[in-house]
């Protein structure tokens, strides 16, 4: 009824020297319960539980409970600080009974107190311990492991047995889950309650011949039961369909892996064969083309000497021509051709220069000076 009637007190308590923020620190899995109140800086660990009227103060000092630990209903769990500096540690798998008292000490793992009892300030219990009901350990106390306390004073009594350990486990679980169940009710908002009060109210009233609400629940407990182990099949077969495509996909990504390296090998060696040919016909045109500078350079030596020959027969050529030239109106020149061919005369040539070289291709010839007994002759040779 927590959620309709709020009585729980969650009180911050700011204390630099105890705790950064004075807030309660409490485990989602804990159970506080309506009218208990938790005050500063307190710890309360999963699973734990701190039943009604129970009252956990750590205003002046530290203040811890481990997991699975149950305070009773009307406990009181304190720290002190004016007369003594004592912060309160309770362990794990603890259970305080009902009216318990426990004020700035040391409590260990899976420790058992009974209805009502005590154990005050600076006194240290160890772990599988059982203090029985309405004992009172006294401050400065230290209680040995697997020990039973009781009296007041509490005085040890024996060591604990194996069925005694059993029982303080057993009921730390039975504690737990107990808490488990008033944590769900305590958090039903109205709806909720209105609901559980009408299906309570009709498995009262309900007549035996008609349908009956605990037949139908057994029956979709079967159904649900049914259904989960189904999914869990299916849960398994989809694990193992899973790991087969994991292994499929593994094997496929090797193959393509595979055929990718080949038909890269292949490509490579395709571009390595056309650049080695590329370079071979780059070589051949090179070589080519130094065989016909060569060439070429062959025919301009060639050609070259060939000039030189010209030029030289030129020059002969030039030495050897011989012009006769006579200042009279009719002019006869003889041309003797080395050739041997016949003379012939020139005279319808206009007025020549005193010398006239005349080329001819592949024959030359030269003008000879003419007999000086021709001098008065008109068709004889005129002289040098």
């Amino acid at each position: 009824m927590e959620r309709l009637v709020p009585s729980t007190r969650l009180v911050e308590f700011s204390n630099p020297s105890v705790s950064k923020t004075g807030r309660p620190q409490i485990h989602p899995s804990a159970f506080v319960s309506p009218s208990s109140s938790v005050i500063g800086g307190a710890e309360i660990g999963a699973g734990s539980s701190v039943w009604y009227n129970a009252v956990v103060r750590a205003d002046v000092n530290t203040l811890s409970i481990g997991s699975g630990s149950s305070i009773g209903d009307g406990c009181t769990v304190h720290v002190a600080k004016i007369a003594g500096d004592f912060g309160t540690k309770i362990g794990h798998d603890v259970t305080v009974s009902a009216g318990g008292v426990v004020h700035a000490c040391e409590v260990g793992d899976r420790v058992h107190l009974g209805v009502g009892s005590q154990v005050l300030d600076g006194a240290v219990v160890g772990n599988d311990v059982m203090i029985l009901p309405g004992s009172v350990v006294t401050p400065g106390t230290k209680v040995g492991d697997g020990e039973v306390w009781g009296g007041n004073p509490a005085k040890m009594l024996r060591k604990t047995t194996e069925a005694e350990k059993k029982f303080i486990l057993d009921t730390a679980e039975r504690n737990v889950e107990l808490a488990r169940l008033h944590k769900e009710e305590n958090e039903k908002d109205y709806l909720q309650v209105q609901e559980d009060e009408e299906m309570r109210r009709d498995v009262a009233e309900r007549d035996p011949e008609y349908f009956q609400w605990g037949e139908h629940n057994s029956n979709v407990e079967t159904l649900q039961q049914n259904h989960l182990e189904q999914l869990q099949l299916l849960g398994e077969k989809l694990k193992e369909t899973q790991a087969n495509l994991e292994s499929v996909e593994v094997r496929w990504k090797k193959i393509i892996e595979d055929e990718l390296s080949a038909q890269q090998k292949v490509n490579d060696e395709r571009l390595a064969s056309e650049l080695e040919n590329q370079r071979l016909s780059f070589v051949q045109t090179i070589q080519d083309a130094n065989d016909e500078r060569d060439e070429c350079k062959a025919l301009y030596l060639k050609e070259n000497q060939r000039r030189k020959l010209i030029h030289n027969k030129l020059i002969e050529i030039q030495g050897n021509i011989r012009v006769v030239a006579r200042v009279r109106p009719a002019v006869e020149v003889e041309v003797r051709l080395r050739t041997r061919l016949p003379t012939f005369p020139l005279s319808h040539l206009p007025t020549l220069p005193p010398i006239v070289l005349l080329p001819v291709p592949r024959f030359f010839f030269a003008i000879s000076p003419l007999p000086t007994n021709s001098l008065n002759s008109p068709s004889s040779p005129l002289p040098f």
